[in-house]
């Protein structure tokens, strides 16, 4: 894991809300629904309420249409967000491509650090 995911699961083992903030990271579910004005910290998911079952096709599709309009690069993973396969590839290939980002970051990285004392060797 990351740096911060390291330093939220060493902090979690002391502080109740974290814990519940790890937990909830930790058991991610494709959707999820939040009164945003009683739950700030986004801790208790609504999705599965049956008091708000109703609302969710119109909230969809709102969604939906938001994420079409500003051309949203997981539209595809939202509309076929109840296929496990489909959601674990896209993680997967962004995943590998963050980490390809990375890499050449630091080869760039490295590549300028070693620039400067060549240059100075040709002077």
């Amino acid at each position: 894991g990351t740096v911060t995911y390291r330093r939220l699961v060493a902090l979690a083992k002391q502080d109740k809300r974290l814990a519940k903030r790890l937990d909830l990271y930790k058991h991610r579910v494709p959707e999820e629904l939040y009164d945003v004005a009683n739950d700030p910290d986004c801790l208790h998911n609504l999705i599965a309420e049956p008091g708000h079952q109703a609302a969710l096709p119109s909230l969809r599709s709102e969604l939906e249409g938001w994420m079409k309009r500003t051309k949203d690069p997981m539209l595809a993973v939202f509309q076929k967000r109840n296929d496990a396969a489909y959601r674990e590839a896209y993680v997967q290939k962004e995943e590998e491509e963050a980490l390809e980002r990375r890499k050449q970051r630091r080869g760039k990285n490295q590549r300028s650090k070693r620039a400067p004392a060549k240059q100075a060797a040709r002077l």
